[in-house]
């Protein structure tokens, strides 16, 4: 009987958070704890250079304009707007380029990529790096990752 009991807890709770879940902007690759750049990493070509150019990607509410953002966590709170996501697709996926860093900086530094839904689609006016969310924008939860290389 006690089975049966937490079967039941169990499945109403399931409903619940993955309807939450599709109303918030999510990242969901890279993964947290990516040591991006590492052996292995299957975003980055196993070479010498620097692995600072990655694919990320998520998911948005309907009717939303997506961003991505990235945090350098040694310069934090700034947010480091990525370059612009030019399609939706119906079921809100995004993905996109994002930059950890360049060629020389950011290697060895932990980084918080954010996905940022908004009700605009230039909620920035033009600023590639800000200091805080717009209001006209929610923020995913932060995806923290080290960049090896």
């Amino acid at each position: 009987m006690r089975a049966f009991g937490s079967f039941i807890a169990v499945s109403l709770l399931i409903p619940c958070c993955l309807a939450q879940a599709a109303d918030r902007p999510v990242v969901t690759r890279p993964a947290a704890g990516q040591k991006v750049g590492a052996d292995g990493d299957t975003g980055c070509p196993k070479s010498e250079r620097a692995c600072f150019r990655i694919e990320a990607e998520g998911r948005v509410p309907k009717g939303t304009h997506a961003f991505f953002a990235v945090e350098p966590e040694l310069w934090a709170p700034r947010l480091h707007i990525q370059p612009r996501i030019h399609s939706i697709g119906d079921d809100g996926s995004v993905n996109g380029s994002i930059y950890l860093g360049n060629e020389v900086d950011g290697v060895g530094e932990f980084f918080r990529i954010y996905l940022l839904a908004c009700k605009t689609d230039n909620p920035f006016d033009g600023r590639k790096i800000v200091l805080r969310v717009p209001a006209t924008c929610e923020a995913s939860s932060p995806v923290r990752v080290y960049r090896v290389r």
